[in-house]
């Protein structure tokens, strides 16, 4: 797009060998390009932005992309300057238009679109003189490319010969391995967990050094004790929710009709079922608390700030007796503290 005026145009390049261009559209504001890029299996359009500053012709041009964003499936990406801020901490001594944030807001949520966080810096934007701040340049992407990228950065370039800030989105599959393995204390309560764990201990094959060996071959059991605790988890919620259901049939039957010596035997044998299921639940939630306690702390725990706020009423002064007058005053209280501890390290 060519510029007019003191504004700019807009640019989109891009290599062949990894992004094969399909279609493209265009307006005064705005540059899309669908295409087959090599990151994806499906279609990917990208939208390189200039929104104008008034904010009749913003909401209507970010009417007309919602639009064409519902009209083409696939990938999407929107790049580029939206003279807009998401949130008022985005602007440093410059306006800050509410209706502008809210017609924004409402066209990312509406596109199902997500923000690509910055990394290093806040702003995208500086004025020569180095006092407005504004974070104006920020990358838009669809939900579905958060899913099959989900480690994609933006990096933040140095604003050289400009008071705008480059941006590069870089996709990364860095892969920092599987998460952390828990094992709760309760799996050794069930009964085909020693199986499943020998059956897997005696079963693995492998090769390599004795440090490879041993390292695959625990991960081989991890693999198996996960499996045997899906398999479980689901065997053990379907159980549990049926024998609630039973007992529930049996108390709504002794309200018509006196139980069978069998039926109540029955009904203990259930509820006795029930209990041992609660149990283990029960047994995994305190592990857990542990876990969360040992590794957090007291930080951010209901129990600590009600702690903290108890203590302070406790150790508070509310009233202070002076010169035989009960004075609730907090004034007067500090002067007649000060006065007090004065007193007595005044130095000699």
């Amino acid at each position: 797009m060519n510029s007019i005026g003191r504004s700019g145009g807009i640019v989109s390049i891009w290599g062949p060998l990894i992004f094969v261009k399909s279609n493209t559209f265009s307006s005064r504001h705005f540059l899309t390009i669908s295409s087959q890029w090599s990151f994806f299996l499906v279609v990917t359009t990208i939208v390189n932005i200039y929104v104008p500053q008034s904010v009749r012709k913003k909401r209507k041009l970010l009417a007309y992309l919602l639009e064409l964003k519902r009209s083409i499936n696939g990938i999407w990406v929107f790049l580029g300057d939206f003279s807009a801020v998401r949130h008022e901490c985005e602007r440093i001594n410059s306006r800050f238009c509410k209706t502008t944030v809210i017609d924004f807001n409402n066209f990312i949520a509406k596109s199902s679109l997500q923000e690509v966080n910055l990394g290093s810096k806040k702003f995208t934007y500086m004025s020569d003189e180095g006092l407005k701040l504004s974070k104006l340049h920020i990358y838009l992407v669809y939900y579905n490319f958060i899913a099959q990228q989900p480690f994609s950065i933006v990096i933040v370039l140095p604003h050289e010969h400009s008071d705008h800030t480059p941006l590069v989105l870089k996709p990364s599959n860095q892969d920092f391995g599987p998460p952390p393995f828990r094992f709760f204390n309760s799996w050794l309560h069930e009964e085909d967990f020693d199986s499943t764990f020998i059956e897997a201990w005696n079963s693995f094959r492998g090769f390599g050094t004795h440090y490879m060996f041993l390292k695959a071959k625990i991960c081989f059991i991890k693999k198996s004790i996960s499996n045997w605790r899906k398999i479980y988890v689901a065997n053990e919620s379907m159980t549990l929710t049926q024998q609630k259901k039973r007992v529930d049939e049996l108390e709504n039957v002794v309200e018509s009709i006196t139980l069978s010596e069998a039926e109540l035997t029955k009904r203990r044998d259930i509820k006795a079922k029930i209990c041992e299921l609660e149990k283990l639940a029960k047994l995994d939630i305190q592990q857990k608390a542990k876990i969360r306690r040992l590794s957090d702390g007291d930080e951010n725990t209901h129990f600590f700030h009600n702690t903290i706020k108890s203590n302070n009423i406790k150790n508070g002064l509310h009233r202070l007796l002076i010169n035989g007058v009960w004075n609730i005053e907090p004034t007067y209280i500090k002067r007649e503290v000060n006065l007090f501890f004065g007193n007595k390290f005044h130095e000699r």
